[in-house]
């Protein structure tokens, strides 16, 4: 669109018939003559630099023409360094591909608008929370067997209705995430879901694990996908109906195999390659410790290479998939290591796993029994049915989740994080060459005349970037992950992060380290890896596991938080003196207010 503009301007710019020339006097015309040689100067003095976005292009015959190009964006992202760009999570707002939300909008023109919107607030809606009372969590309880039966289909139609697009799209970002992480030989072509409801998991896989992984996401399309065996595993039948009902809406390709079953009919199986294990938003719903154990049994007998766990970003949905995750990573301890627990499921321990995302480690979560959740948010974009169901204005709504991708085998290596692959951008560059211009430079004395010593011209060599995006692959499961939101001051950048060490550490990038480190930093979102290392020693930053006495606060309580100016310390003898005040002070108005009634 940006060039097209340009084209009709120069057309029309080139098409236009010149006007003739006034006659003029000759002494006039000198003294124009010469107005016009000042004012042009003052402009050539003035305007003498043209920004790189104003240049006029102008062979448009050998540029092709894209209605999605946008120079800003494609400039901003050269600014950061390679390394940066690779760490980066974000994958922008989430826009609902339009063959899902045909699918969802003819299954709500069947159902019954103000019932679907009754539905929807009892159990969606929590009118005391915060951010609109509107959450995703699907926990609904029933009297009996024929209450269950009666609301099976309509609150089938709620959940695809309110709670399907926001758990796709946290479902997508770490599909996407972990697929950006594992590189371009990891393909999936089975998928097997637990705690599936509707398939937003299925929905998720298809549309990213496409053929050709260029296409936008709102042009994807099902039948495009490589994956071509889906089982989802769920006893909630009227989640699942509703979940074959939008199956039927959407075209997939031949051949492909789509089921949705009560439970996992296979027995325990080795390394199936190709095959991902994904239980999304149910872990922390289940009743029991006991049925999360189960799940967790049969995620890992059914051999498949990488296992993927979300749940909500609440205590109960943080603790499930910590839980979890120390089940799983205790398959590569020793049998002895994990006997002295009666209740731990005993599978096939001698296997090694390691995580992909988001920890940097394979150590106890450094916020384990803390206040603190890692947890991590993605937008969505609102199609116009769920605007309408919550009766919404606002276009968009950000979900919360705590997640965590595990893959059998050994973790790569650890690298040293001071390698200098890929740490060099734009903004690097024109630092490098600043510095080159005006580096001093000897005078050389030749035939009785100096001059400068003539610089060398640097060997530039092709760069590989298959191999260099291999090397950044390999050296980020070593980068520390940025798991609060970064706090932004005006000469430093202050993150805090989690390290393979399995500590939360606090990274000051001060401006003095340099351009191109601090602005990554400066671009850096909660969620990212960060490839440069610190200038400064880090900090450690903890929180005191809490017991059932509050006690002091230790070091580390401001985890994420940033300080502000002047803030005062609480002191608790302060405190407590001024609520006795303020007893008093209401103990004296109700006296007087009861001797004025005396003596009236």
């Amino acid at each position: 669109m940006f060039r097209q503009i340009l084209r009709r301007q120069m057309t029309t710019t080139a098409s236009a018939a010149p006007k003739p020339r006034i006659a003029l006097d000759p002494s006039f015309a000198v003294l124009m003559k010469d107005i016009d040689a000042s004012l042009a100067k003052n402009h050539e003095s003035t305007h003498s630099k043209i920004h790189e976005e104003l240049q006029v292009v102008q062979d448009f015959a050998s540029l092709p023409l894209d209605d999605g190009y946008d120079p800003m964006a494609v400039h901003e992202e050269e600014r950061k360094s390679p390394a940066a760009i690779y760490g980066s999570q974000s994958i922008g707002a989430v826009v609902l591909p339009d063959e899902l939300q045909d699918a969802i909008s003819v299954l709500i023109n069947d159902a019954d608008k103000p019932r679907l919107r009754d539905d929807a607030k009892r159990l969606f809606l929590d009118e005391e929370a915060g951010n609109g009372g509107w959450n995703t969590e699907f926990d609904a309880t029933y009297k009996s067997f024929e209450q269950r039966k009666r609301h099976a289909e309509r609150d089938g139609t709620a959940f695809a209705t309110v709670a399907l697009p926001a758990h796709y799209s946290a479902i997508l970002s770490v599909l996407t995430h972990a697929r950006h992480r594992l590189g371009p030989t990891w393909q999936v072509d089975r998928v097997v879901d637990w705690g599936a409801a509707t398939g937003s998991a299925l929905w998720a896989a298809l549309h990213t694990f496409q053929r050709d992984i260029e296409t936008p996401l709102e042009d994807v399309k099902a039948a495009e996908s490589t994956v071509k065996t889906y089982m989802g595993i769920d006893k909630r039948a009227g989640l699942t109906d509703i979940g074959k009902r939008i199956l039927r809406e959407i075209p997939i390709a031949p051949g492909a195999d789509f089921s949705f079953r009560k439970g996992h009919p296979y027995p325990s199986l080795d390394r199936v390659p190709n095959t991902l294990a994904i239980s999304a938003f149910s872990l922390s719903v289940q009743p029991s410790d006991q049925h999360r154990k189960q799940i967790i049994q049969e995620m890992w007998d059914s051999g498949a290479e990488t296992i993927v766990l979300i749940d909500h970003a609440t205590k109960p949905g943080f603790a499930a998939i910590v839980e979890s995750r120390e089940a799983l990573l205790n398959r590569s301890h020793d049998a002895a290591d994990a006997d002295g627990d009666p209740e731990m499921p005993k599978l096939n321990r001698g296997e090694s796993v390691h995580v992909v995302a988001p920890c940097p480690h394979e150590k106890e979560c450094p916020l384990v029994g803390s206040k603190l959740q890692c947890r991590f948010g993605q937008r969505l974009q609102r199609p116009n049915f769920v605007r309408r169901t919550k009766h919404s204005g606002v276009g968009h709504e950000d979900t919360l989740y705590s997640y965590v991708v595990l893959r059998r085998g050994p973790r790569p290596e650890r690298v040293s994080m001071h390698s200098e692959v890929g740490r060099v951008g734009r903004i690097g560059s024109l630092q490098a060459e600043k510095e080159a211009r005006e580096s001093p430079r000897e005078v050389v004395i030749t035939d009785g005349a100096g001059e400068l010593e003539p610089k060398e011209e640097e060997v530039v060599s092709p760069v590989d970037h298959d191999k260099v995006a291999e090397t950044l692959r390999l050296e980020s499961f070593s980068w520390p992950r940025v798991v609060f939101p970064p706090m932004k001051k005006g000469g430093h950048i202050i993150l805090d992060a989690c390290t393979a060490e399995g500590k939360i550490i606090r990274l000051t990038v001060p401006r003095s380290q340099g351009k191109q480190p601090y602005y990554d930093a400066r671009k850096s979102s909660w969620g990212d890896l960060f490839p440069h290392p610190p200038k400064n020693a880090p900090q450690d930053r903890y929180q005191a596991k809490r017991s059932k006495v509050d006690g002091p606060v230790l070091r580390g309580s401001d985890i994420g938080k940033g300080n502000a100016k002047g803030q005062k310390k609480h002191d608790p003898e302060k405190a407590a003196y001024e609520k006795i005040k303020k007893e008093l002070n209401i103990k004296r108005r109700k006296e007087r207010k009861l001797r004025k009634m005396a003596t009236d």
